[in-house]
């Protein structure tokens, strides 16, 4: 187990977790972080010590239902586990909630921490957790129409011969070299604060950075199987963080098997992502948001 006091201020740990992690003594822990969320790797869809809210009111806040998951790193061993929270309390502050925090399920991982993270999803909600259907959407099947041919249409009154010309619908051009987010809104529907909102975009902002030489790449060698499996890691993220230019273009990507308009499509969601992230230095991400009307 782990304790932290009212303030949320870590100060106890299990004998069995120091055996687990190789440690050989709390002084020696604390040697390496003095917080043991410290230790919590920041990876999409897991638990780590957030800079906008405390890890551990985040948690308590989910109703879920679910216990959520963390990476962790100690002495370059990466491990995975389940936490559970329970509220104590304690003789220096008795009328205030402590914590006793569980590691459930505590596994070493053989593997890269980068493959085990895109192979294991937390279930505990999160913006950037995605649920893929089960089953694909299939297509509607549109009959074709003779365009050239004349329809006639007979009228009640008067005979009346109508020649119809169908053209195809002029697609909406959008301006995204203009593009603004405004996270108050995914603030307000997500329940979450305008700080933690901005952190999970920052996330996927280096999410989709991440896939830019893959889209490409796929494009290239116009493997549709890859463009789609990539846009359907990002769209749902899109959604949930209420980023809609984003999730539209991701969308008619997903379902496009046109690569001359997928290019097109995946040139206008990196603008998006240009727009998003303004790199003044590098690895310093600055999103540029609209604000707040």
């Amino acid at each position: 187990m782990l304790i932290y006091n009212d303030k949320k201020e870590f100060i106890g740990i299990d004998r069995t977790y120091l055996d687990v992690f190789n440690i050989k003594s709390l002084s020696e822990l604390v040697e390496l972080n003095s917080d043991f969320a410290d230790f919590f790797v920041k990876s999409p869809g897991y638990i780590h010590n957030f800079v906008h809210i405390h890890w551990i009111d985040y948690i308590l806040c989910d109703d879920a239902g679910i216990s959520p998951k963390v990476l962790i790193n100690i002495k370059d061993v990466n491990y995975s586990a389940t936490i559970n929270i329970k509220t104590i309390f304690l003789i220096d502050a008795p009328e205030k909630e402590a914590y006793y925090i569980n590691l459930l399920n505590i596994k070493s991982l053989s593997e890269s921490l980068e493959e085990e993270s895109a192979c294991e999803i937390s279930k505990a909600f999160n913006p950037l957790e995605i649920k893929y259907d089960e089953k694909p959407i299939e297509d509607i099947q549109i009959s074709e129409l003779d365009l050239g041919k004349s329809i006639v249409i007979e009228d009640t009154y008067e005979e009346v011969d109508l020649e119809i010309k169908i053209v195809e619908p002029i697609k909406d051009v959008k301006n995204y070299d203009s593009y603004q987010f405004n996270p108050d809104i995914a603030s307000a529907e997500l329940g979450l604060p305008v700080d933690l909102v901005i952190e999970f975009v920052q996330d996927f902002i280096v999410q989709a950075t991440s896939f830019k030489n893959e889209f490409y790449n796929a494009i290239s060698s116009q493997d549709y199987q890859e463009s789609q499996t990539l846009s359907h890691k990002l769209k749902g993220v899109a959604a949930n963080l209420r980023i809609q230019d984003a999730h539209e273009i991701l969308s008619d990507i997903n379902q496009s098997e046109d690569f001359t308009q997928i290019k097109k499509d995946i040139d206008n969601f990196y603008t998006i992502i240009t727009k998003l992230s303004n790199n003044q230095e590098k690895d310093d991400i600055v999103l540029n948001f609209k604000e707040k009307e």
